[in-house]
């Protein structure tokens, strides 16, 4: 009786022998996590020199992505000039910072979340060209971007994210405290030069004359 116990004990030592080598090889080591009747158990095996988590036990956490604390609550009119923060997701010499814009696109279908987008500068470009438009404001934009002339740079239109774009802090409420927030607005006749400037600064200067 005790030469069956050996022996089976011994056969069960190089069965488990035998399963493990199946694990071994390479460089470093895997910290699997698997679930056994709910209770989680760990072993380590060779493998990757990176910790993995099999499906089933939950995903390896991931860092949350830095985000605008901005997002405006309704889809902007074509015309209006909001905040854009360019701060993330861009390189440059993309925009790369928090910017007055212009919007330039009508609400589309399905489009909802997506708005079309022209940056404003207070700075005059050297030299200016055709893809450059300057206006003047009946309302300035509050500080800093109060300027009595703005630039468009038509060349850098683009899409981007509702979540970008915000209102501008415009000082607080009289008698209450609460913050004042404010849009800026073109006229039609400023918002057609800019879509001309935006035909020049994509190659299509001819289609100017359809505007």
């Amino acid at each position: 009786m005790n030469m069956l116990i050996k022996q089976s004990a011994m056969s069960l030592k190089k069965r488990k022998r035998r399963n493990d080598s199946q694990w071994h090889g390479g460089r470093g080591t895997v910290s699997v996590v698997r679930e056994f009747s709910g209770q989680p158990t760990r072993d380590t095996r060779r493998s990757s020199p990176t910790p993995i988590c099999l499906r089933g036990c939950g995903e390896r956490a991931r860092r949350p992505t830095s985000s605008a604390s901005m997002a405006l609550s309704y889809y902007p009119s074509p015309g209006e000039i909001v905040l854009c923060n360019y701060g993330t997701g861009f390189i440059a010499p993309e925009m790369v910072k928090l910017r007055p814009v212009v919007i330039v696109s009508p609400r589309l279908r399905k489009r909802a979340d997506l708005v079309a987008v022209v940056p404003l500068s207070t700075t005059a470009p050297n030299p200016a060209e055709p893809h450059h438009c300057s206006f003047a404001l009946a309302v300035p934009l509050p500080k800093p971007y109060d300027a009595p002339q703005m630039w468009a740079k038509c060349d850098m239109v683009g899409t981007v994210a509702l979540s970008r774009l915000d209102r501008f802090r415009d000082g607080r409420v009289a008698g209450a405290n609460a913050r004042r927030y404010t849009t800026g607005k073109v006229s039609a006749a400023q918002l057609v030069d800019i879509r001309k400037a935006i035909l020049c600064g994509l190659g299509l200067s001819s289609l100017t004359i359809h505007l």
